[in-house]
């Protein structure tokens, strides 16, 4: 079965992980940041902020797992 996702803005975001305003910002900037852009933030911050960025990644992983997961069920 094939589940297309709708276009990832803030409130697609905000909707499937109930992350607040700030967080959701943040993955957005990871998720759309250009590659070498996004290479250049990893070498200027810390451990603590690649945790973080982490964090929120396997949130927005998690929740899309969940959606298809429950797009699948209605469907059978």
């Amino acid at each position: 079965m094939s589940y297309s996702y709708p276009a990832i803005n803030l409130e697609f975001i905000q909707e499937i992980t109930e992350m607040n305003e700030r967080d959701a910002k943040n993955l957005l900037f990871l998720l759309l940041t250009p590659k070498e852009v996004l290479l250049d933030w990893y070498e200027k911050m810390d451990k603590d902020d690649h945790e973080y960025a982490g964090r929120l990644l396997h949130l927005f992983s998690e929740a899309l797992k969940n959606k298809k997961i429950d797009s699948e069920l209605k469907n059978n």
